[in-house]
C-alpha cells in the first residue's frame, strides 16, 4: 500500500495530461503515422460544413444578422466521428459582441458542444430565472437536443462555477448515462442556463462501447473487504481550522489511497475516495483495467528507530544569528567566508533568519548561489537551495553518470541525518514512488525527490514535513525545505483515539459503495497502437454531494473542516427556512462563500467575527485578488495588524487587503477573531463601494435611529449609508451600533453591495441631503 503522506502545503501537485486526439484539418491527416503504431482510418463526413452551419442556426436561433467567424473540419485517429466546428459572431463592429460556438457531428449531426457568450449580462439579484425554472429549461433543451438519449440518462445539479459576486449567476446541469440501471459516469451531456434563462454551454461525450452485464460476480460483502483495505485508513496528525478562524492540531483517521484519475466527467461529486473495486473478482481495478490485490498500509519507517530524539519545532532554543549560522556552515560544510548577505525577520512568533552564500567556480561546478532559512527559535533548517550564479551554466554538476535508486536514497538519507540530527527517531524519508504510485523514475533514471515525514510517536504529521531533491546524476543536494504550521504546539494523544474498524464503519457509511460502469483504457504494448476503450462493472463509492470534512479520531465521527468547507453548495440549507434572507444565504452558499456544515446548516444568526466578515466580503467583491505580499511585507503597520493570523489561515489574504486597501486601520487594527459589530461592518462596506470621503461628513445625512446618541460620531456617516442602502436595517428604528453583526444580516449587506457594484446608474441615497438641506 502506497504512503498517503503528501498534503497541499507540503508537496507540489502534479497533473497529467492525457492528450486523446488532435484536432487537425483533415487534408494533414495522413501524415499523422509514425513507427508501428497503427492510425485507424476516419469514417467519411455524412453531413456538409452548410448543413451543420443550417443545423447549428435552427438549432439555437443564431440571427441571420450574426456571420460565420470561422469554421473547421476535425477528424483524429481515436476512433471519434470526424466534426465541424463553426463560430458565428456580428458583422457590424458597432453592434453587440455576442459569439457563438457549435462544434457538429459530421456523421450524424449531433450537436457535441455548444456556447454562448452574451456581451450585456452581469450579476443580479435576484436571479430573473431560479434554479428550479433553469431546470425544467434544460430538461427541454436535452429532450429538444438528445431525444434518443433522454431516457438514458438522470440530471444533477452542478455546484456554480462562479465563485464571486462579480459574475452572473449560471446554473449547470450533469445528464449521467445510465445502461442497465447502473450509472456511467463518462458518459452523457452537461447543459448550463444562464441567469436569464437562455441556453449559455452545452458538452456532450457518448461513446461507442458495450457494457457488460450488471450482475456482479463478487459479492458486495467481499468488494467491501478490498476497498477497506484499498483506503488503508491510518493514524495522521495535521491542521485543521474552526469557526472562529483559530486553528488546531487534530488527530485523524485519513486514507493512504484517495483512488486513481478515472473518467467520472459527469457525475456530480464534491470529493470522497475514488476507489473502484472490480465487480467480477473484487480486486482493485486501475484505469487502465489492470486488477491486484490491495496491501495494507504501513507507517513509515523512521531514519535512527530507538534513538531519544523530539520532533522538529517541539522546543524552543532561542538561537542568536551567530549560533544559527554556525549551525548552516556545520550542516552543509559552508565556509564563513562566503558569506555574502544575511537578513532577519518575525512570523507567528518565530525568528528567522535568511543566510545567502557565493561558492565560487571549481573544476567541478561553476560559480553557485546558496540561500539558507534558519528558524532560530525552534532550532532547525525551514530551506535551502542551490544553483548556477549564470544561469547559462545550468546544473553544477556533471551529467555523465546516473546514480543508482539505491544509492541516491542513501545519500537522501545522510543529508537528513546532518541536518536534522537531534530528530531522527522522528523523521522519515519516502520517494515519490511510496507517495504517488509512480516507478520514481524518469526513464530508467531516478528523479532524486523524497519526502521527510515528520513522526509523532510513529504518527505522521501532516502539519510538519517537507522535502529534498537531489540531482540525480550526482547525488548532491539541490534543494530542501522543512516546515511546522504548528511551532511548539502539544498533540493530542493516539490513546483516546477510537479503533480502526470503528472509522472504517464511518467511512463506509460515509461513502457506501454502488455499482458502477468505469471506462477503462489498456496501455499499448511494446510501443504499438493503443487498445480500444473497455467498459468494466466495478463497486465504486457513491458520489457525495456534501461539505468536505475530517474523521476525527477522538470523537469517532466526521467533523467540518472549515478551511474545507468554502465550496459550491447545491443542496439545501436546512436552517434558513424562516430567515427573511434565506435568498441571500442560498446564493452564498451556492458560490461557496460561506461554509455550510455537514449537516446542512449555516447557523444564520451566529455572530460574525471580524476575520470571517472580512473574508466574505472580500472574496464576495473578488478584491482579494488585490492582495499584495510584497506591499503587506513593506508595512510595519499591516504586519504589525496581522501578526496574530497564520499565514495558511483561511481569511489571511483577506485580511491582509483589506488593510492595504484602507478598509481597515493598521494603525488601530481590528481583533481578527473578536465578533464584528454592525458599526465596523458598516465601514467595510462604505470603503467597499468607494464612499471612504463621506465617512467624516455625518452632516450630510439625515439620520435619526432612536439610538442615535449612543452611535460614535465616527461611525455616524457608516451606519447612515449602510441604511441609505439597505445594507443593514433597522431593529425597531435603532440601529445597534455595537451589536454583533448576524450572518444572516451580513448575507443581505454583501449581496446588496455586490448588486450596487454592477449597478449600471448612479446609487441614489435617500437620506442625503440636498444642497438646500432638503432628503
Amino acid at each position: 500500500m502506497k504512503h498517503r503522506l503528501l498534503s497541499p502545503r507540503q508537496a507540489l501537485t502534479v497533473l497529467t495530461m492525457s492528450v486523446v486526439g488532435s484536432a487537425m484539418p483533415v487534408a494533414a491527416f495522413a501524415s499523422t503515422t509514425s513507427g508501428a503504431a497503427a492510425t485507424a482510418s476516419v469514417p467519411a463526413a455524412k453531413w456538409t460544413l452548410s448543413q451543420a452551419e443550417q443545423e447549428a442556426r435552427q438549432l439555437f436561433s443564431i440571427p441571420a444578422s450574426d456571420v460565420v467567424q470561422s469554421d473547421s473540419f476535425v477528424a483524429d485517429s481515436s476512433g471519434s466521428d470526424p466534426s465541424y466546428n463553426i463560430t458565428f459572431g456580428s458583422s457590424d463592429d458597432d453592434g453587440p459582441a455576442d459569439s457563438y460556438y457549435v462544434n457538429v457531428d459530421a456523421i450524424d449531426g449531433t450537436i457535441l458542444s455548444y456556447s454562448h457568450n452574451p456581451s450585456n449580462l452581469s450579476f443580479a439579484f435576484p436571479a430573473p430565472v431560479d434554479q428550479s425554472q433553469a431546470a425544467s429549461i434544460a430538461q427541454s433543451w436535452a429532450e429538444k437536443l438528445y431525444p434518443k438519449r433522454i431516457g438514458q440518462v438522470t440530471m444533477q445539479v452542478r455546484p456554480q462555477a462562479e465563485t464571486d459576486l462579480r459574475s452572473p449567476t449560471t446554473y449547470d446541469f450533469s445528464f449521467e448515462r445510465e445502461v442497465n440501471g447502473v450509472p456511467a459516469p463518462f458518459d452523457g451531456f452537461d447543459i448550463v442556463i444562464d441567469q436569464t434563462g437562455q441556453l449559455q454551454s452545452v458538452d456532450e461525450q457518448w461513446t461507442n462501447v458495450s457494457f457488460p452485464s450488471a450482475t456482479p460476480d463478487a459479492s458486495k460483502a467481499a468488494a467491501t473487504k478490498a476497498y477497506q483495505a484499498a483506503l488503508g485508513l491510518h493514524l495522521e496528525y495535521d491542521e485543521v481550522f474552526q469557526s472562529d478562524g483559530s486553528s488546531k492540531l487534530a488527530l485523524e483517521y485519513v486514507p493512504a489511497n484517495q483512488g486513481d484519475g478515472w473518467d467520472e466527467t459527469f457525475a456530480v461529486n464534491q470529493g470522497g475516495p475514488t476507489i473502484a473495486i472490480d465487480a467480477q473478482t473484487g480486486l482493485y481495478l486501475s484505469p487502465n483495467g489492470t486488477t491486484s490485490t490491495p496491501t495494507a498500509y504501513t507507517r513509515p519507517t523512521p531514519l535512527a528507530n530507538g534513538t531519544t530524539s523530539s520532533p522538529v519545532g517541539s522546543t524552543a532554543v532561542n538561537w542568536t544569528q551567530a549560533q544559527a549560522l554556525r549551525e548552516v556552515e556545520q550542516a552543509f560544510g559552508l565556509p564563513d567566508a562566503d558569506l555574502v548577505s544575511e537578513n532577519e525577520w518575525e512570523s507567528a512568533g518565530s525568528q528567522t533568519w535568511n543566510f545567502q552564500f557565493t561558492l565560487p567556480k571549481s573544476d567541478a561546478a561553476p560559480k553557485r548561489i546558496v540561500n539558507v532559512g534558519v528558524d532560530a527559535t525552534y532550532g532547525y533548517v525551514t530551506n535551502y537551495s542551490e544553483y548556477a550564479a549564470n544561469p547559462s551554466d545550468g546544473s553544477q554538476t556533471s551529467q555523465g553518470h546516473t546514480l543508482s535508486a539505491a544509492a541516491l536514497e542513501t545519500d537522501a538519507e545522510n543529508i537528513v541525518k546532518t541536518v536534522y540530527a537531534g530528530h531522527l527517531d522522528n523523521l522519515a524519508l519516502v520517494s515519490n514512488a511510496d507517495v504517488s504510485g509512480a516507478d520514481g523514475t524518469n526513464g530508467d533514471n531516478p528523479s532524486g525527490w523524497y519526502q521527510i515525514v515528520s513522526l509523532v510517536n510513529g504518527i505522521p504529521d501532516q502539519a510538519a514535513g517537507g522535502s529534498v531533491q537531489l540531482n540525480p546524476n550526482t547525488g548532491e543536494l539541490e534543494a530542501l525545505n522543512f516546515n511546522l504550521q504548528q511551532d511548539g504546539q502539544q498533540l493530542p494523544s493516539a490513546a483516546n483515539a477510537v479503533d480502526l474498524s470503528a472509522a472504517e464503519s464511518a467511512y463506509l457509511t460515509q461513502y457506501p459503495l454502488q455499482l458502477s460502469y468505469m471506462l477503462v483504457q489498456p496501455t499499448s504494448a511494446n510501443g504499438g497502437s493503443a487498445p480500444a476503450p473497455k467498459v468494466e462493472l466495478a463497486y465504486t463509492p457513491e458520489p457525495q454531494s456534501i461539505t468536505d470534512s475530517y474523521f476525527d479520531a477522538l470523537q469517532g465521527q466526521f467533523v467540518e473542516n472549515v478551511a474545507l468547507a468554502y465550496q459550491p453548495y447545491t443542496g439545501t440549507i436546512k436552517d434558513i427556512g424562516t430567515d427573511p434572507n434565506q435568498a441571500q444565504l442560498q446564493l452564498l452558499a451556492s458560490r461557496g462563500l460561506i461554509p455550510v456544515d455537514t449537516n446542512g446548516d449555516v447557523h444564520p444568526d451566529q455572530a460574525m467575527t471580524v476575520e470571517s466578515f472580512v473574508k466574505l466580503v472580500q472574496d464576495a467583491l473578488g478584491t482579494v485578488n488585490q492582495y499584495n505580499a510584497a506591499t503587506a511585507a513593506a508595512s510595519p503597520q499591516i504586519t504589525s495588524a496581522t501578526s496574530s493570523v497564520a499565514q495558511d489561515n483561511p481569511a489571511y489574504r483577506e485580511l491582509v487587503t483589506a488593510y492595504e486597501l484602507g478598509w481597515l486601520d493598521p494603525n488601530h487594527p481590528l481583533q481578527p477573531t473578536a465578533d464584528i459589530t454592525r458599526g465596523q461592518a458598516a465601514h467595510i462596506l462604505a470603503e467597499a463601494l468607494g464612499y471612504d470621503a463621506l465617512l467624516s461628513h455625518p452632516d450630510l445625512f439625515t439620520f435619526n435611529p432612536t439610538d442615535l446618541s449612543t452611535i460614535p460620531a465616527t461611525d455616524e456617516a457608516a451606519d447612515a449609508i449602510a441604511v441609505s442602502l439597505g445594507l443593514l436595517s433597522l431593529n425597531d428604528g435603532a440601529f445597534d451600533d455595537s451589536q454583533p453583526l448576524t450572518l444572516s444580516n451580513a448575507a443581505k449587506a454583501v449581496v446588496q453591495t455586490a448588486t450596487y457594484m454592477k449597478a449600471p446608474t448612479p446609487i441614489i441615497m435617500p437620506l442625503i441631503r440636498t444642497a438646500s438641506g432638503d432628503e
